[in-house]
């Protein structure tokens, strides 16, 4: 998908970077970011067992071995203060129960002048807002919720944040910096 690229894209990542994929689900966004820190570290932290070991076999059968999972909370980081370059997390937040608890724990395990990317699903303001009632009642079916104010809570925690819209403002890439 042509937005995870940008989503990474977004990331600015130098080889040797250490990156967080948080709530990494089977490990979609792994090759794109292994393509572009060959020579660095990615973790890759979900909630879900099931989700991890399809990660893990993605892992095994591309054999990255700079690459390690972890069964972790988004809200309960289990890293030290500004262990991370980078933190992606795509298509998540709105999901996670404790989301700005999760917020609060990205900002403190980047590292100053890290970069966050968050993608995830948004309410169209343009042509095709009168789409979002249907919108709003299929992200109930996945526990989403689509309503919540990403943009607004992760400008209250970063410095410098910055989004792209995709499909008709149903896709939103948030990259903002800590200082």
């Amino acid at each position: 998908m042509a937005h995870r690229s940008a989503a990474v894209h977004a990331l600015g990542i130098q080889d040797g970077a250490r990156i967080l994929d948080l709530a990494c689900g089977t490990g979609i966004n792994f090759e794109n970011l292994i393509t572009v820190n060959a020579n660095g570290w990615l973790l890759g932290l979900d909630y879900s067992l099931g989700s991890l070991e399809q990660a893990q076999e993605r892992v095994k059968r591309n054999r990255w071995d700079k690459v390690v999972l972890g069964l972790g909370d988004a809200a309960q980081l289990p890293f030290a203060n500004n262990t991370f370059d980078r933190v992606l997390c795509t298509y998540a937040l709105k999901a996670i129960p404790l989301y700005q608890q999760a917020l609060d724990e990205v900002q403190r395990v980047l590292k100053p002048q890290g970069v966050f990317v968050v993608m995830d699903a948004a309410l169209s303001d343009g042509m095709t807002r009168f789409l979002n009632p249907l919108i709003r009642w299929m992200a109930r079916g996945f526990f989403y919720a689509i309503d919540r104010p990403l943009i607004n809570e992760i400008a209250r925690r970063f410095q410098d944040v910055q989004t792209t819209e995709y499909d008709f403002g149903y896709t939103v890439v948030v990259v903002a910096r800590k200082e």
